[in-house]
């Protein structure tokens, strides 16, 4: 973390969403992937989904600075930070943009089990392209996360909370997600970083339109044929 804050120069972009589909579509898909799998459906599982989507089609911030040089992959690998007893430590989901939201679900089940167990293996732990860490849970709205080198960005995930706001000229309430991307303005101009900022923010407000339709995946088509037989 010293030699990240000391050879990268961070810039935080923060944003406020309307979280209200987001968590309506996080709600309904929760009960579906619970008929075929015993893990949680969280937040940061649908985020992990979209943020992969943005990242797919905006490839300049998955990658990693190597050997002087930037680098931008192929493979989406977004490292997940869990907080162990003593630290933190950011297992990373492989190809997670090819996984279905049930994969994604019991992948991050399985590797915070092994973090806190401290039984990660050397390959939970490497080749991650982006990091997302979530704070909502303890009440902290925004924050500056630190970049995990060499990669090149990470996004801190805020509270989800009940704000007043004006739209066209009326009042009206929904409940607004706090994000914050830090990234490497080395590597990255601010412009960067901001389309790709506005990219996760519009998969937010509109789960839907970048979830693949079954959105669980062929897992549901599995479990049908495995019924028949």
């Amino acid at each position: 973390m010293r030699e990240s804050v000391a050879e990268k120069p961070h810039v935080t972009l923060h944003v406020r969403v309307d979280a209200s589909k987001f968590l309506l579509v996080r709600e309904e898909l929760s009960k579906e992937i619970s008929q075929h799998s015993k893990s949680k459906f969280t937040v940061t599982v649908l985020l992990a989904a979209l943020v992969a989507h943005a990242l797919k089609e905006y490839p300049r911030i998955n990658g990693r600075t190597e050997e002087n040089e930037i680098r931008s992959y192929h493979d989406i690998n977004v490292g997940i930070a869990v907080a162990i007893e003593d630290g933190l430590v950011a297992p990373v989901i492989h190809q997670c943009d090819a996984k279905s939201l049930v994969e994604l679900a019991e992948s991050l089940d399985e590797l915070t089990q092994k973090a806190r167990s401290k039984s990660l293996g050397l390959a939970d732990l490497t080749d991650g392209t982006f990091t997302i860490t979530n704070l909502g849970a303890y009440g902290v709205e925004f924050f500056t996360p630190i970049i995990n080198p060499p990669q090149l960005a990470i996004l801190g995930v805020g509270t989800i909370g009940q704000e007043v706001r004006l739209i066209d000229g009326v009042v009206t309430s929904a409940k607004m997600l706090h994000l914050s991307l830090s990234f490497d303005h080395a590597a990255l101009d601010g412009v960067d970083a901001a389309k790709f900022l506005q990219m996760v923010v519009a998969r937010v407000e509109d789960p839907t339109a970048y979830l693949p339709n079954p959105p669980i995946g062929p897992v549901a088509t599995l479990v049908e044929s495995t019924e028949e037989h």
